[in-house]
């Protein structure tokens, strides 16, 4: 429980203030569709379509991406730097589970936050907005927002884990998804290749793969491709905890 509890001390700050601007945008959301939905240009859009636009269109999983991002950083390297590992490393306790709990606790409040929406839209649509949205709808794309979600806030963490530098960890960490779209979209040719590859298509459900005006999901979730990214996860996670274990402090 003390592992535990120094996670949830160390990044309580930015899960707060992520749930709290979350929460804040998904009520305002609904509060601005009692007025302007459905739009003037476009009076019969469904509902539905109206939710994807402003919650899991592609921009807002770049958003999601980023908040996964931030989540990864921390750790034992930015201890070194504020002089406070040595206090840390001197706990009864072994790197490895320093490392899986911080690991796992940041998992957990990643999660919330994406089925913060999921939760608020569909309660709170009958009461604010008069329409419905599904609920199974609000858990998919949240389970879709957290498959390239684990990935990028892994990614977060291992770079954490090799800079020594806080600020370099964090520059690492954000250029990171943009050196791989552009190896995935020009060395790989990927968008026509391997269109599950696209991380913000993916965890937007599909678009360019057909949805429909409505943009609800019609198929089953993607479990090969959210299989293979939970696999990266892991050996992102295996390399931050090998080299911990074997780090000088």
């Amino acid at each position: 429980m003390m592992l535990w509890y120094k996670a949830w001390r160390e990044s309580r700050s930015r899960f707060l203030l992520a749930a709290v601007v979350v929460t804040v945008y998904s009520i305002g959301a609904l509060l601005n569709a009692r007025t302007s939905f459905p739009p003037p240009q476009a009076p019969h859009l469904p509902y539905s379509a109206f939710v994807w636009g402003d919650f899991y269109a592609p921009f807002k999983a770049v958003a999601f991406g980023l908040i996964a991002l931030v989540f990864g950083l921390g750790g034992l390297q930015r201890e070194r730097a504020s002089h406070t590992a040595t206090f840390t490393l001197a706990l009864p306790v072994t790197r490895g589970q320093l490392v899986g709990v911080r690991f796992l606790t940041g998992l957990l409040e990643l999660t919330t936050i994406a089925f913060i929406p999921a939760v608020v839209v569909p309660a709170l649509s009958p009461v604010v907005v008069k329409q419905t949205y599904p609920w199974s709808q609000g858990v998919e794309y949240a389970a879709l927002f957290m498959s390239w979600g684990v990935v990028w806030f892994a990614t977060g963490f291992a770079w954490s884990t090799l800079c020594a530098g806080e600020f370099t960890a964090a520059a690492a960490s954000l250029l990171s998804p943009w050196a791989y779209l552009i190896v995935y979209a020009g060395i790989l040719n990927g968008e026509r290749r391997f269109p599950e590859a696209n991380p913000f298509a993916t965890m937007s459900g599909g678009l360019d793969r057909g949805l429909g005006g409505r943009m609800l999901l019609t198929e089953p979730l993607p479990w090969p491709v959210m299989l293979v990214l939970a696999v990266v996860t892991t050996a992102l996670f295996f390399g931050a905890w090998r080299a911990t274990v074997r780090q000088n402090f």
